[in-house]
């Protein structure tokens, strides 16, 4: 898969949250890092079609995204720091929820926390890993 962002430009009003993004992206993990204000949640929002860009375009497989619509979403994975809700679950737990959701494999979980070096922690509850 690639996600590709041509001139990505998002205004509200006279300030620009989003200023002339081009960008590729092929399957990974990737993490946005900025400071605040500098247009990360907007950004965010625009990769997972909540909201639309004033100009410039986001294209998966060079498909409109927004065209796409629930095909797109199917595909895309995104996790916010501030998940918000089942504050009580494990890590482990957690991944599960994602998976019956997803219609994933849920046998892939314990081989997919290692990869990111959290097998040992997926007894904790999700709330005490740091963001």
């Amino acid at each position: 898969m690639e996600l590709e962002l041509k001139k990505l430009t998002k205004e509200f009003q006279e300030f620009k949250a989003v200023d002339d993004i081009t960008l590729t992206m092929s399957n990974g993990v990737y993490g946005l890092l900025g400071v605040n204000g500098a247009g990360k949640t907007t950004l965010m929002r625009m990769l997972c079609t909540l909201i639309k860009p004033t100009s410039g375009s986001i294209l998966c497989d060079g498909k409109d995204i927004f065209a796409l619509d629930g095909e797109y979403r199917r595909i895309l994975g995104y996790l916010p720091q501030e998940f918000g809700f089942y504050k009580e679950f494990t890590v482990s737990e957690i991944m599960e929820y994602i998976c019956i959701m997803r219609d994933f494999d849920k046998k892939t979980i314990g081989e997919t926390l290692e990869k990111v070096n959290l097998y040992n922690e997926r007894k904790k509850k999700y709330k005490e890993l740091s963001g």
